[in-house]
């Protein structure tokens, strides 16, 4: 989920950003898997891009 603060810092309330995948198969399946796992990263956590 996205969080902003009005001082722009990141923390404060938390936004939900809704996510429509279309199409089946491993795609769409390790995207779902990582946005899990890295969803509880900390803030300034080397995080790898999604292909």
């Amino acid at each position: 989920m996205a969080t902003r603060k009005a001082n722009g810092n990141g923390s404060g309330r938390r936004r939900k950003i809704r996510v429509a995948i279309i199409g089946v198969g491993n795609c769409a399946s390790s995207l779902v898997q990582g946005v899990h796992y890295y969803r509880n990263a900390k803030v300034g956590e080397h995080i790898p891009g999604l292909m």
